[in-house]
């Protein structure tokens, strides 16, 4: 959370007390030739100077601190299913390296492999606030949905022409994070494979 005097940056704990630390503005000793950085507990009113070197990419703005990640799996996918408007595509793993396209082409390939290990970490870059959650139907142009050896998660993608970058992707394992992409983007790692698929729709 951001406020006039700086970043509050809280760590919770699971019987709901927390810890927070206030971090302030940034200031460069000449003499000592180092980016200072002013900081104290949000409780206590004693200020202390640090090193703001290993802090300086926060650069005192909330956003660094905010969740970028749209996936972040750790059991091994078994199920990819890409569903558009009229068409729903899926890719069945059989085991390390072979998987069944709509359970009749059968590809032997190292690519969907990598393709569905790429899934497991995704991470977007610029985050997207001003969501209208009640407008969303409209705009989804396609979703993908994952299913591991333990759990299923969904990611959707929606096309907003008022905005740039144009796509929004959101994901059900993280529910609280929207990000942006252009068509070269993150859209476009997730949509690689099934080219082939969608241009033949």
């Amino acid at each position: 959370m951001s406020s006039d005097q700086g970043v509050l940056v809280c760590l919770s704990y699971i019987d709901g007390e927390k810890d927070c630390v206030r971090i302030g503005r940034y200031a460069y000793a000449n003499q000592e030739e180092r980016l200072e950085l002013y900081t104290r507990m949000e409780t206590q009113e004693e200020v202390y100077v640090i090193d703001g070197l290993p802090l300086s990419f926060i650069d005192g703005e909330a956003i660094f601190f905010r969740n970028r990640q749209l996936l972040a799996l750790t059991a091994p996918i078994v199920n990819v299913s890409l569903q558009t408007a009229d068409q729903v595509f899926s890719i069945q793993g059989t085991n390390d390296t072979t998987w069944n396209i709509n359970e009749t082409d059968l590809m032997a390939t190292e690519y969907w492999t990598a393709y569905a290990n790429q899934l497991k970490d995704l991470e977007g870059q610029e985050l997207v606030d001003d969501i209208d959650e009640l407008s969303l139907d409209s705009l989804l142009i396609w979703q993908l949905k994952l299913q591991t050896t333990q759990d299923s998660f969904m990611i959707r993608c929606y096309a907003d022409s008022t905005k740039q970058p144009p796509y929004i992707l959101h994901s059900s394992q993280f529910a609280k994070t929207w990000v942006s992409s252009d068509s070269l983007g993150l859209v476009s790692r997730l949509l690689a494979p099934w080219h082939k698929w969608l241009e033949n729709e």
